[in-house]
C-alpha cells in the first residue's frame, strides 16, 4: 500500500493486461499483469473504509487504473462465508436457498465456484457488493479464494504419499486446506490474528481430517510476518512443517516489494 492512487498513465496498453483483484473486508489487493510481453506487473493494496459496497465503488473511482479496459478482469472474493459441497448441491436451488437464508442481510448473492471433480465452493456475498462490480467491470470472473487455493493445492497434494494440511496465512486469518488420500477432506478460513490459535486451528483440522501431525505435512505459506511463528509452533508437535514453493515463473513479474495474496499469485497457473 503506497499511499498513491492507480492513475491511468501507470498501463499503456491496457488491452495487453489481465487484471486481478482479490477482494476482502478491508482491502482490495491488484495485480495487472501483461499478458504479452515481459513488462514488470503493477501490484498495490487499496484499503477500504469497511465493507460495504459504497466504501469499493469509492476506492474504484479513486483508483482509476481499476477502470481502464483490460483484456480480462477476474475478481476473488475472501469470505468466510464458503460452504464446500458436491457441485450437485452447491446447483440446487432449495440447499443454497436454506443456505443464504441463515443470514441476516438482504439475501445474499450466492455464487458457486467449482474446485474439483467432487467439490465446489458456494460463497455468499454482499449484494450490493457483487452488483457494483458487475455493472463496473464487465463480464468480470468471480471467484472464491478458497477454490482459488483449492484448484491449485488439488495438484500440489498429490506429491509424495502422506497427507498434506496447507496453512495460508493472512494478517488477520488463515485458509487451511487438508488433502487426505482420497482427495480434499476440508477447506476453510479462521478469524484470528493469534499465531499460536492459528497453529492450533491447523493441528485441530489435521486431525479431523483422520491426519496425523507426527506423519503427514504442514506446508505454510501467506502473510511474511506470521510464517516463520507459526511454523515455529507447528515444528512443537509435527516435524515436516516446510514453505510452500510457488514456481519462479508466477513471481518473476511481481514487484519485489508486492505484498500480494496467494490467490492473485496462483490463480493463472489453475488454467
Amino acid at each position: 500500500m503506497n499511499g498513491k492512487p492507480l492513475t491511468r498513465e501507470l498501463i499503456a496498453d491496457p488491452g495487453r493486461y489481465r487484471l486481478m483483484m482479490s477482494l476482502g473486508e478491508r482491502s482490495l489487493h491488484v495485480v495487472a499483469a501483461c499478458t504479452a510481453g515481459d513488462e514488470e506487473a503493477v501490484a498495490d493494496t487499496v484499503g477500504l473504509a469497511d465493507n460495504s459496497a459504497r466504501a469499493l465503488e469509492e476506492a474504484v473511482y479513486a483508483n482509476p487504473m481499476l477502470l481502464l479496459p483490460f483484456a480480462r478482469t477476474d475478481v476473488v472474493a475472501v469470505t468466510g462465508r464458503v460452504h464446500i459441497l458436491p457441485p450437485s448441491t452447491a446447483g440446487c436451488t432449495d440447499a443454497v436457498d436454506a443456505l443464504t437464508g441463515i443470514f441476516d442481510d438482504d439475501r445474499p448473492v450466492a455464487l458457486a465456484d467449482g474446485i474439483d471433480t467432487h467439490t465446489s465452493a458456494l460463497m455468499l456475498l454482499q449484494r450490493e457488493r457483487v452488483n457494483f462490480i458487475r455493472r463496473t467491470f464487465d463480464r468480470a470472473a468471480m471467484h472464491s479464494h478458497l477454490a482459488v487455493l483449492g484448484r491449485y493445492l488439488t495438484r500440489r497434494s498429490r506429491l509424495g504419499n502422506s497427507g498434506k494440511v496447507f496453512v495460508n496465512l493472512r494478517p488477520d486469518s488463515l485458509d487451511i486446506l487438508a488433502f487426505n488420500s482420497f482427495g480434499l477432506a476440508a477447506a476453510n478460513t479462521f478469524a484470528t490474528s493469534d499465531d499460536s490459535d492459528a497453529a492450533y486451528y491447523a493441528l485441530a483440522v489435521a486431525r479431523e481430517c483422520g491426519l496425523a501431525a507426527d506423519a503427514d505435512e504442514f506446508i505454510i505459506s501467506g502473510d511474511r510476518r506470521r510464517r516463520a511463528s507459526v511454523s515455529e509452533t507447528l515444528r512443537r508437535f509435527a516435524p515436516a512443517v516446510v514453505p510452500l514453493i510457488v514456481p519462479a515463473s508466477a513471481t518473476a513479474h511481481l514487484p519485489k516489494s508486492a505484498n500480494v495474496p496467494l490467490e492473485l499469485i496462483v490463480l493463472p497457473l489453475c488454467e
